[in-house]
């Protein structure tokens, strides 16, 4: 029987918080799913709990692969999938359990693509970090089924898009059709598939209910301090962006106001680089043709601005 969902989470050592995370997915209300549980290389007990987990649970499904980031590993995990709908969960957070099965039926209903949610913050410490917000309901419409590419414009132009994968139920074909991969090697690859998905899809609908329960800790990728890591990620970000364009000149506007936002935003937080740093990723815009995008207050920021 093909599966209702395929759940794809990648794992890398995140022992302490994996179970709660199986378990906010093995509990779901939706029980015809697919379970591909990716394991990325760990070295701590992570192996022996998904074995544990695959044991108990006919649906689940272990992969391994030496540790070669998420990207890939959500890859890997999409070859195996059978599924209808998609979605992408992640091993150190936590997910409605009832998610799945409202977003299941609210596609079914409204022959929907995609439909997308908010996000509640689980602090880890109290003392961490974080500038997140996943809360949207007073800036997007929920009321009614919506056109995806006006949805990527207007989320872009009010500061309300997020490119978090877990945020987004999918239909499985759309993915399959237009070959839409995640960028591997890099952070920040979310963006590419993200993009993609929302222009190569039609209708879609907003959720708003935080169901999705992130955890922010201290020594997650996220929470990292801003690094040349990030700007490599975006690059290859940018790189993806400008493929599709080329593909897809009638997109012209959309990609750009993707470029702008993006990158007008990642070139104000490079003022927490180094000046070394700094030469190095003007270089590298500059051959990448992304000096554009950058507005001039955030580039008087980018060399100015001490952190």
């Amino acid at each position: 029987m093909t599966p209702k969902v395929s759940v794809i989470m990648p794992i890398y050592n995140t022992a302490a918080y994996l179970q709660q995370a199986l378990d906010s997915i093995c509990n779901q209300t939706l029980r015809e799913l697919q379970i591909i549980l990716v394991d990325d290389g760990s070295t701590d007990e992570c192996p022996e709990i998904l074995q544990r987990y695959a044991n108990l649970d006919s649906r689940i499904e272990v992969l391994t692969q030496k540790n070669q980031g998420q990207g890939c590993a959500r890859n890997n995990g999409l070859a195996y999938a059978k599924g209808e709908y998609l979605y992408f969960m992640d091993s150190d957070d936590m997910l409605d359990t009832s998610c799945l099965a409202e977003c299941y039926e609210l596609c079914k209903q409204e022959c929907l693509d995609y439909v997308f949610f908010d996000a509640q913050i689980l602090e880890e410490h109290q003392q961490t970090q974080h500038s997140f917000n996943y809360d949207r309901k007073h800036l997007i419409d929920y009321t009614q089924k919506l056109d995806s590419k006006e949805v990527l414009r207007h989320t872009l132009n009010n500061a309300s898009f997020r490119s978090t994968i877990w945020l987004f139920f999918m239909r499985r074909d759309i993915i399959v059709q237009h070959h839409i991969l995640f960028p591997i090697g890099v952070i920040h690859e979310d963006n590419a598939f993200v993009l993609e998905l929302m222009l190569f899809s039609h209708w879609t609908r907003y959720i708003p209910i935080p169901a999705f329960h992130r955890r922010i800790r201290q020594s997650s990728t996220m929470t990292a301090p801003f690094s040349m890591r990030n700007i490599i990620g975006y690059v290859k970000v940018a790189d993806h962006a400008k493929t599709t364009l080329k593909q897809h000149p009638e997109w012209k506007s959309l990609i750009e106001l993707f470029l702008k936002k993006t990158f007008d935003s990642v070139i104000w937080q490079g003022h927490r680089l180094t000046w070394t740093e700094k030469l190095k990723t003007a270089k590298l815009f500059f051959q990448h043709s992304l000096i554009r995008y950058g507005s001039l207050k955030s580039w008087l920021a980018f060399w100015l601005k001490r952190s």
